[in-house]
């Protein structure tokens, strides 16, 4: 089983903490991409693609896509990109939604959420030849 730990952005200290304490902890790689309130964005990509599984994972804070907070505009944008799932932030607010052939996880946030759910994570699960699926959990 290939594991992978992935940040969508937002990297201030609090986060970059708990990454170092997350991969510390489960000695598994970190991928993140920054968002567009990260300090020196630079540090880390905008943008990330990986394909586990044989599914391509588009990794994005989703600032540069997202405009009215239509979530579907991503959908949109993982089709042109040829992305199976696309897992965002920048709304802080959690989600599993498929739009068509395209799963779309926004993990929420465990330092400033945005919904009633309050601080969570997402757990994406991606097995060759299934259907991806994610799930969300409280902090």
């Amino acid at each position: 089983m290939l594991c992978r730990l992935l940040n969508i952005g937002f990297i201030p200290e609090i986060t970059v903490r708990m990454d170092v304490f997350l991969v510390a902890e489960t000695k598994l790689p970190l991928l993140a991409v920054c968002g567009n309130t990260d300090p020196g964005e630079g540090k880390a990509n905008v943008d990330e693609f990986i394909t586990l599984a044989g599914q391509r994972i588009w990794l994005t804070h989703g600032h540069r896509y997202l405009h009215g907070y239509q979530v579907s505009e991503l959908a949109w944008w993982a089709r042109k990109l040829e992305a199976d799932i696309v897992v965002f932030g920048h709304t802080h607010v959690p989600l599993v939604k498929w739009f068509g052939d395209v799963l779309l996880v926004n993990p929420g946030s465990p330092v400033l959420p945005r919904s009633e759910m309050g601080a969570t994570f997402a757990v994406l699960t991606v097995k060759e030849g299934e259907r991806p699926e994610a799930e969300l959990y409280k902090l």
